[in-house]
């Protein structure tokens, strides 16, 4: 075995005081280590508490707003469907053409036939042996004169085109596109 170099000193003899004051001195030491040591433990639980407080805080928060959110947007969805149907109202206006009623049917965007002077039935409702009102709608983009849908009424009512034009000769006003023309049908003989 080799022996080393450097020996360390023995140990002072210890009496009894001075064990007595390396205990004590010892003790104070672990006392300062652990109040030292407390604090910084006791801070980081109240850290933690803090923490976790404030992200649940922040949790029921954002629950909150996320059902006010989808709340709040339906009622906007409502409120922007019902300004847009009040000012589509408010825009439209009402039409200047008259109204008329005929056997309890308001015909609205109709333009007047001035041969019709009494009040005939509307084509289909009555007998085929007396004359009555054909309503025709000019569908197409651009304005028409009522003798364009003379051929397309003869065939619909079975009636020679010309006791049609016969009928309504006077009836010369443009059919704007959407409106409707009064065209007169004679009675079948």
């Amino acid at each position: 075995m080799v022996e080393p170099i450097f020996q360390a000193p023995p140990p002072p003899p210890m009496n009894q005081n001075d064990s007595f004051q390396t205990e004590h001195h010892e003790e104070q030491l672990q006392e300062k280590i652990l109040q030292n040591e407390s604090p910084s433990v006791q801070q980081t639980s109240e850290k933690d508490t803090q923490n976790t407080a404030q992200k649940e805080q922040v949790l029921k928060r954002l629950n909150e707003l996320k059902e006010n959110f989808v709340r709040y947007f339906w009622y906007s969805i409502a409120g922007l469907f019902l300004l847009g149907m009040f000012f589509g109202c408010a825009m439209s206006g009402g039409d200047n053409q008259p109204q008329k009623q005929y056997q309890g049917r308001v015909l609205t965007r109709i333009i007047e036939n001035s041969n019709i002077r009494t009040r005939l039935p509307i084509c289909g409702t009555d007998l085929i042996s007396e004359p009555c009102v054909f309503y025709v709608m000019n569908y197409s983009s651009t304005d028409h004169l009522p003798m364009d849908y003379y051929t397309y009424v003869s065939n619909a009512m079975q009636r020679p085109p010309d006791s049609i034009k016969i009928e309504n000769l006077s009836y010369k006003e443009l059919i704007p596109p959407g409106y409707f023309a009064e065209i007169i049908v004679p009675a079948k003989r």
